[in-house]
């Protein structure tokens, strides 16, 4: 063999192109919309013998770029620092043979699945195997002709597109769906519809889209047109392309060419809410995009309908929870009362909380609170059978305690899993004398200036589980004290012992004065600054106030 030259001999016409290194940020990569203008492909020969090398050179020339090394060395260190797209390489070679040099291409991972040939005047199956097994994808004996090795160049670089097509369509696929999973979570992170389209355009615009625009067909829907992102479709273009949309029920199919817009329809639950479509301005969009595109419309139609369902099923339980609340409260000379509720902030469940004020003869005032526990239909349908029977128990002119003892009886005859918690007390303004009895329930806040404090309670079962006669306590009320009954949902924190929230009520009511206690809603207002404590548990929350001047 003619003798080795040092390194490799790259004609100066190839050109080598860089690798870039820009991050990517979006959530999904569009595809590019058309292939980019073929480049020869770069083939490397490895071969000590000058002649050959010169030789395949000439002869793959004509439709490749070609590079040449004169040892194994030469050529591993060009392939590395060249990208090639198919290397041929002899078996024997100073410094580096064809075995090493293919097993140290496979073992690099920027090489690993290069293409390569060996070429040897070894011939037999032993020399074969052993070229295959190193990991060459094919294995030529000298001589060979030129159109038998062009013809096996030719097939294994068509191997090798098809290859890296299937992977790279993997890996955009891969990609896809981990992109879909995401905007999944992202979407039903929120059950405000509105906030569910905003969520949408962040993960369209600007990844896949300069313009988004949604036409919604649900009649629940408060705007039925959404719109963001820079203006690039021609005007009335998009909303032509949600009509189609919505005519067709499903999306137009692209032009041949690809096109700077896509439009696709939102259906869930096998029912059409509205279409979206996207625009931008310039790339014409692939198959993938949009498959992608529908991807995301199923997921936001999804989001969406649960987002609305929630938001109908909220507002229909919250106006059914304030129904069978008091309207109005009866006011009697010597007490005024205020009320608050507040339904929890999550959940279109229905809350046990209650309150009531009665109007009883002689001048009396019944005040009574409760919380059933649960959050359903069948807890709101004890609370109002509850509030009701109590009414009635308290018109019989019953004792706290009595009365407590009765609904506790009541509530076990109703043959029901739910239990309940209770303060009923009754108020003579003539004699300020205030008699009162709790079942499981919290004390109320008697608010007198300095004095303020929590009345003694026996603590007493819940009602439904109470197996011993309820204790009633009496006291008198000072002149121009307040009076405040809550449910546990006012003073329960996840970061602080009950007994905590207790005292941060105390101490948030302390300083109202005679003078402002006549007004029962400041102590109320007051007693709401506990619903801004970091750690509050979210729950249902009910306050009743009276004033006694």
């Amino acid at each position: 063999p003619a003798a080795a030259s040092e390194g490799a001999e790259a004609p100066s016409a190839v050109p080598v192109e860089a690798p870039s290194d820009a991050p990517f940020e979006a959530p999904y990569a569009p595809g590019p919309a058309e292939p980019g203008p073929a480049r020869r492909p770069r083939l490397l020969v490895a071969d000590d013998n000058a002649d050959v090398r010169s030789y395949l050179g000439d002869l793959l020339g004509r439709e490749h770029d070609v590079l040449l090394a004169a040892d194994g060395r030469a050529a591993l260190d060009t392939a590395l620092a060249h990208p090639v797209d198919l290397v041929l390489t002899d078996v024997m070679m100073p410094r580096l043979d064809g075995f090493g040099l293919v097993r140290a291409l496979r073992g690099d991972p920027r090489t690993t699945r290069l293409p390569i040939i060996m070429l040897t005047a070894r011939a037999g199956e032993e020399s074969t195997v052993r070229g295959l097994g190193a990991g060459a994808d094919d294995y030529l004996a000298k001589p060979f002709s030129a159109r038998q090795l062009l013809a096996r160049v030719s097939a294994n670089l068509e191997l090798s597109r098809l290859r890296e097509r299937v992977l790279s369509d993997s890996r955009r696929q891969a990609d896809m769906l981990t992109s879909l999973s995401q905007a999944s979570l992202l979407l039903s992170d929120t059950l405000d519809p509105p906030q569910v389209l905003d969520t949408a355009r962040e993960l369209l615009v600007p990844a896949l889209a300069d313009e988004i625009r949604i036409r919604l067909a649900d009649p629940r829907a408060e705007r039925p047109l959404y719109a963001a992102g820079e203006s690039v479709a021609p005007g009335g273009v998009l909303d032509r392309a949600l009509g189609d949309t919505l005519l067709a029920g499903t999306a137009p199919e692209p032009p041949a060419t690809g096109g700077t817009l896509l439009s696709v329809p939102l259906l869930a639950h096998g029912r059409t809410l509205g279409a979206l479509a996207i625009a931008r301005r310039e790339g014409a969009y692939t198959m993938a995009d949009r498959q992608y595109l529908q991807g995301v419309a199923g997921r936001l139609a999804l989001a969406y309908d649960n987002a609305a369902r929630f938001r109908n099923e909220r507002h229909l339980a919250l106006t059914l929870q304030r129904a069978l609340l008091p309207q109005h409260l009866p006011q009697v000379p010597g007490l005024r009362t205020a009320s608050y509720y507040e339904a929890s902030a999550s959940g279109a469940e229905i809350g046990g909380d209650w309150y009531d004020v009665i109007a009883l003869p002689d001048g009396e005032m019944g005040l009574a609170i409760g919380d059933v526990m649960g959050h359903d239909v069948d807890a709101a349908t004890v609370m109002g059978r509850l509030r009701s029977t109590l009414r009635g128990f308290a018109l019989d002119r019953a004792s706290p305690g009595v009365l407590l003892g009765k609904l506790d009886a009541y509530l076990r005859s109703l043959d029901v899993d739910h239990f309940a918690t209770c303060l009923y007390a009754v108020y003579e303004p003539r004699t300020r004398r205030l008699r009162y009895a709790a079942s499981g329930h919290l004390p109320p806040l008697l608010v007198a200036g300095g004095t303020t404090s929590f009345l003694d309670v026996c603590p007493n079962a819940p009602l439904g589980l109470a197996d011993e006669p309820l204790v009633g306590h009496e006291t008198r009320l000072p002149p121009g004290a307040g009076l405040l009954l809550f449910t546990d949902g006012l003073v329960e924190n996840s970061h602080l012992p009950l007994d905590d929230g207790l005292a941060a009520l105390r101490r948030a009511c302390d300083g109202l004065t005679p003078p402002v206690l006549a007004d029962p809603q400041a102590i109320i207002d007051r007693a709401l600054g506990l619903l801004d404590i970091p750690g509050r548990v979210d729950d249902d929350t009910a306050l009743l106030a009276a004033s006694a001047p």
